[in-house]
């Protein structure tokens, strides 16, 4: 049985934004279109499947905030499912596979697979860490959920 570790994200502000973690089991269900979801409580042991990271962020500041940049690590036994990653499209989603000591679009990496250039193939196993960058305000009181799923074998 693997345990999944939550890491705790990384908020590069200096202003007070509140953060909800919720970890939801994903199951496919034959006879329904799409996924099923069921929530995982955060301290408890993870075994194998997919599962779904909803992280939801609260501007508590008072004012509107510009700059701000989330980072994500995923967690050592968990692979990152590539593409999974989802934000508003005023939020750019990048990707690190150095555990965040660089990183690049996503949809960079996705273009250059799919035309066939030299850049190395890479698999969400490669992706150690996720980083979302605001190009607008957060608003006063605005709350943002952005979402990823991982696989634990």
């Amino acid at each position: 049985t693997a345990l999944m570790v939550l890491m705790p994200a990384y908020v590069l502000a200096e202003v007070p934004i509140e953060k909800e973690v919720e970890i939801y089991r994903v199951s496919e269900i034959a006879d329904k279109q799409g996924a099923e979801r069921s929530l995982v409580e955060a301290g408890s042991p993870i075994s194998e499947g997919i599962f779904e990271y909803e992280l939801t962020y609260r501007n508590v500041s008072g004012k509107s905030l510009d700059g701000i940049v989330i980072r994500q690590p995923i967690p050592a036994n968990a692979t990152y499912i590539y593409g999974s990653a989802s934000a508003p499209e005023d939020i750019d989603i990048y990707v690190s596979a150095d555990n965040g000591v660089s990183f690049q679009p996503e949809t960079v990496i996705s273009r250059n697979q799919d035309s066939g250039s030299e850049t190395p193939e890479v698999s969400g196993s490669a992706f150690k860490a996720l980083q979302w960058v605001f190009r607008r305000p957060l608003a006063e009181n605005e709350n943002l959920t952005l979402r990823y799923r991982v696989k634990v074998e």
